[in-house]
């Protein structure tokens, strides 16, 4: 599947999710991911009219030019595959705190926004899954809350993440066997201007 550009994947997944889980999905609060998954949030909102609550998080790597992640980081709750050690983790750690704190102040984000999550159910969205460790952190940040439920859904997965164990019920538009980089099912993937929001 090649979308055009990320409003074009939200319109789809829009679509999808209210033919097939508007009643379970119509009273729930939308949760999407900064950066990518805020156009999808945005036409899920207005299918929906559910209330939108955008999350920051930061998918922690070696280096800026690589799309392999070491983990994930949001409001303190990191994920980390098992075959990372702590003290690999720990020495790029730092740098994407910062990062994350430099993201919640420029979208006036804290911790306490979320608390409405509290009973309800969860949609989590975003543009794509890689890995699976960005949805896992934000789901084990949102679990805190102790929500009734939480979906997860995405345009595209990677066939790779389908064994993974995430806290929530999923909904993976296309799963795909061959994924190298999110930007090869996308025509326009550019950087998310964060004066969306």
């Amino acid at each position: 599947m090649l979308y055009q550009n990320r409003t074009s994947a939200g319109k789809h997944l829009a679509e999808f999710l209210k033919k097939n889980y508007y009643q379970q999905l119509k009273s729930a609060v939308l949760i999407s991911i900064l950066k990518g998954g805020l156009p999808l949030g945005k036409e899920i909102e207005k299918k929906l009219k559910i209330p939108h609550l955008p999350i920051p998080c930061v998918s922690i790597k070696e280096n800026q030019q690589t799309d392999q992640s070491l983990g994930a980081y949001c409001f303190d709750y990191i994920y980390k595959p098992k075959y990372i050690s702590e003290q690999t983790l720990n020495k790029y750690l730092p740098y994407y705190q910062e990062e994350f704190e430099l993201i919640c102040q420029q979208t006036n984000t804290n911790q306490d926004l979320y608390s409405i999550c509290s009973g309800k159910t969860l949609l989590v969205v975003d543009d794509f899954i890689q890995y699976g460790y960005t949805v896992s952190a934000v789901c084990n940040f949102l679990n805190s809350f102790k929500p009734q439920k939480i979906f997860i859904a995405v345009p595209i997965c990677s066939a790779d993440c389908i064994e993974f164990e995430f806290s929530a019920e999923e909904i993976f538009l296309n799963i795909e066997p061959d994924f190298y980089t999110p930007s090869q099912y996308y025509f326009d993937f550019d950087e998310i201007d964060l004066s969306l929001l």
